[in-house]
């Protein structure tokens, strides 16, 4: 794809990851401090969250991240617990290493694409009906 779009892409992923690591600061807070109970808003609170860190939890080392063997915490929680665990303490460095992982799949699905072919990319929007208020 054309630089820009890479551009693009980076910077919207720069984004959602700065969103996630500001909305993440109080479980940070309790990963370096933890001595309490952590912050219940980080928390699982769905099967599939459960299943997650079930998952985390057999592929990682509870010495890596002793953290997530106290807690269920969400997904974008173990996200940033496992970066936190690696030595990225910053919001900088955080930012980074998301938008690191993430980038080569969004330019992965945008080379399939060519300029002014819009009409093969793979989306739908749900039906709608336009009505004007008199």
């Amino acid at each position: 794809p054309p630089a820009s779009v890479v551009a693009m892409a980076a910077m919207v992923l720069g984004e959602q990851a700065q969103a996630v690591v500001e909305d993440h600061a109080a479980w940070v807070e309790w990963l370096e401090h933890g001595a309490s109970e952590p912050p219940a808003a980080y928390l699982a609170t769905t099967a599939a969250e459960r299943e997650c860190i079930a998952v985390v939890r057999e592929l990682v080392d509870a010495s890596v991240c002793p953290a997530l063997g106290r807690v269920d915490p969400t997904i974008h929680a173990i996200i940033v617990a496992l970066l936190h665990a690696c030595g990225l303490r910053t919001a900088a460095t955080m930012v980074a290493a998301m938008v690191t992982a993430r980038l080569p799949t969004v330019v992965a699905e945008a080379d399939r694409h060519r300029r002014a072919q819009l009409h093969s990319y793979p989306m739908q929007l749900p039906p709608f009906d336009y009505e004007e208020e008199p």
